[in-house]
């Protein structure tokens, strides 16, 4: 298969990456320019041990019911480890490396698989848009229009 884009998101249910758990992934894979071809979204059901964050329910908005149903993060793990690891995927997201890329790395490590094989290994690659954002942000402000909150960049 050719190189793909794989632009993804998680909600979590708080913040430490070692307790807390995936809660949903939605991703969006694209040949290398930009025609979206697949879709992949895993819900994992909370597991016993871990009690969400209540700041983490106001920010991610997923509904206390929904914790109960879903995919065992065994299972679900499995799949996204596989799609973050098919071969010459570039996975993408928006502070992806500070926060994302911890919580897959420790859910995969948590599920017995190998933590680090989606930023290195068969072609595939990692890369965070925040940084970039930023850049634009601060050397090339008219490039983008920016959404604004209370008179405030968004």
């Amino acid at each position: 298969m050719a190189d793909t884009f794989l632009f993804y998101d998680i909600e979590t249910s708080g913040l430490n990456r070692a307790f807390d758990q995936i809660l949903e992934l939605a991703a969006i894979r694209t040949d290398l320019e930009l025609k979206e071809f697949e879709r992949f979204s895993a819900r994992i059901r909370l597991r016993p041990d871990v009690v969400p964050s209540p700041a983490a329910i106001l920010v991610n908005r997923i509904r206390t019911e929904r914790f109960l149903s879903g995919r065992c993060e065994y299972e679900a793990i499995r799949e996204i480890h596989a799609q973050l690891n098919r071969p010459g995927t570039t996975s993408i997201g928006y502070n992806s490396i500070g926060f994302d890329d911890e919580f897959l790395r420790f859910s995969f490590h948590r599920n017995l698989l190998p933590p680090y094989t989606h930023q290195y290994a068969n072609r595939c690659r990692r890369m965070d848009l925040l940084p970039i954002t930023i850049i634009y942000w601060l050397y090339r402000k008219d490039a983008l229009d920016w959404p604004e909150l209370n008179g405030k960049a968004s």
